[in-house]
């Protein structure tokens, strides 16, 4: 069935598409990334450990300040607990002291 030139044609484009394919260009080589520098590493810091006189003075402030914001709440209640640790745990600091004049001076449920 082969009908003139045409055909022929026809035939020859797709031999030379067929050979295209096959002959194709090698991939360019892939330049390698650079990676950054690292960073140096930050020196480690060493805490030295509190001493009992400055742990107790840490751990009374933050009860202080706890029981100070309860009371604020209008939650004597509660603060009255805090005030009470600090009494009890370390009764031979300042902040004793304190906690025992403000318990003292807060109202009893008796009072209210």
């Amino acid at each position: 069935m082969l009908v003139g030139d045409g055909m022929g044609r026809a035939l020859a484009k797709l031999i030379n598409l067929q050979n295209k394919k096959k002959t194709k260009p090698a991939p360019k080589p892939v330049k390698p990334v650079k990676k950054a520098p690292r960073r140096p590493k930050k020196p480690t810091i060493t805490k030295k450990p509190l001493s009992p006189k400055e742990a107790a003075n840490r751990q009374c402030s933050s009860w202080w300040k706890l029981a100070d914001s309860y009371a604020a709440a209008g939650l004597s209640d509660k603060s009255k607990v805090y005030l009470k640790k600090i009494v009890d745990k370390h009764p031979d600091t300042d902040w004793s002291a304190k906690a025992t004049k403000r318990l003292e001076d807060m109202p009893t449920a008796k009072d209210r």
